[in-house]
């Protein structure tokens, strides 16, 4: 007999085993796992009528009983945050009562300590709603240095979320910046929130930024600010290498409504980035009484980008006069400016002339 016959015998075995081996886990796995699935909802069903009363006001968050085991906190967290995007935001105060009755708080400091990132992601998510503790805003700024960028950015927000005391706009910078996560739109958010009477720090962090992203941020928490004292600074970034940050500069102007920058402005309607010159174009329809815009939105009009095209041409029918008086008469030349200008004369912000 073939010696190599056994030893290929012994191999299909061994491989048959396997096989059966990896089946039988696979099969326990979901056993558990349905075991698990049913658990949670009978969970659930029974924490739906309990907590219905609560939120009608029939009853007290203290009238709850205790969460005693992980399993029952996540049927309870999954049926809240079912309930809140169901009524959306409703009982938004009511679910937050129930989540601090429940102990949810310190179930989400729990999570922040796994050494699973999904783990301390849910915990920032569900301190974001609970946390009141300064032991809980704490736990949340070591997370603005976890090695996973996701992290930081979820415990950033939900510092902002929380309103934590002593959050400043420059530890959130620094914990995101090197990681990448201010291209997010959370991280805009973030600094949307807590731009508002900032003007001063966010100044000085436009002034130290490193990248164009944090520039463009940074602009647009200026611009929320509200105060025009603050247009110099912005002013400044409008000759920036960057054509986002040059576009956000104009935003900026456009949301300070400071017209003493115009001429700077509409320096940039040759700019080789459509964004740039759309922005101009908007900017100069906000400040149309001054004839300088007026003259500079004639001269979009002919811009080879549609977008930037068609606001010049809503612009100046916004606002009538000579200049659109003047464009009117030359509808004939082009179908596409043609329909534009039919467009725009049945715009219901059309001023009479």
């Amino acid at each position: 007999m073939d010696p190599a016959l056994p030893i290929l015998s012994w191999s299909i075995v061994a491989l048959a085993g396997l096989a059966l081996l990896l089946w039988g886990l696979l099969l326990l796995h979901r056993v558990l796992d349905n075991r698990r699935q049913r658990r949670l909802q009978q969970l659930q069903e029974v924490w739906l009528e309990r907590l219905l009363p609560v939120l009608e006001g029939a009853e007290p968050s203290a009238s709850l009983p205790a969460v005693r085991d992980a399993l029952a906190m996540e049927a309870v967290l999954t049926l809240l945050r079912e309930l809140l995007e169901r009524f959306r935001g409703q009982y938004r105060e009511e679910l937050r009562g129930v989540l601090r009755h429940i102990g949810a708080e310190a179930y989400g400091l729990r999570l922040l300590g796994g050494w699973r990132a999904v783990a301390r992601l849910r915990g920032c998510a569900l301190l974001a709603w609970t946390g009141l503790e300064p032991a809980t805003a704490a736990s949340l700024r070591a997370c603005l240095g976890d090695r996973r960028p996701q992290v930081r950015l979820e415990a950033a927000w939900a510092l902002v979320q929380q309103g934590a005391p002593g959050t400043s706009l420059r530890e959130i910078l620094l914990a995101l910046e090197p990681s990448g996560m201010l291209k997010s739109e959370r991280a805009r958010d973030i600094v949307r929130r807590l731009a508002p009477g900032r003007g001063d720090e966010l100044g000085a962090l436009l002034e130290a930024a490193a990248t164009d992203r944090a520039r463009a941020l940074l602009l647009e928490g200026l611009a929320l600010c509200g105060d025009p004292a603050l247009a110099g600074r912005v002013a400044v970034q409008l000759k920036a290498t960057g054509p986002r940050v040059r576009e956000a500069a104009v935003r900026a102007l456009e949301r300070l409504a400071d017209p003493h920058y115009i001429g700077a402005v509409t320096a940039l309607a040759t700019d080789a980035d459509a964004g740039v010159r759309k922005a101009v174009a908007e900017y100069t329809v906000a400040m149309c009484a001054d004839n300088e815009a007026r003259n500079i939105l004639y001269w979009l009009i002919h811009d080879a980008d549609f977008d930037v095209q068609r606001t010049a041409i809503h612009g100046l029918a916004r606002h009538g006069g000579a200049p659109w008086h003047r464009l009117q008469s030359q509808a004939a030349k082009s179908p596409l400016l043609e329909a534009l200008i039919a467009e725009a004369a049945k715009s219901p912000v059309l001023q009479p002339a």
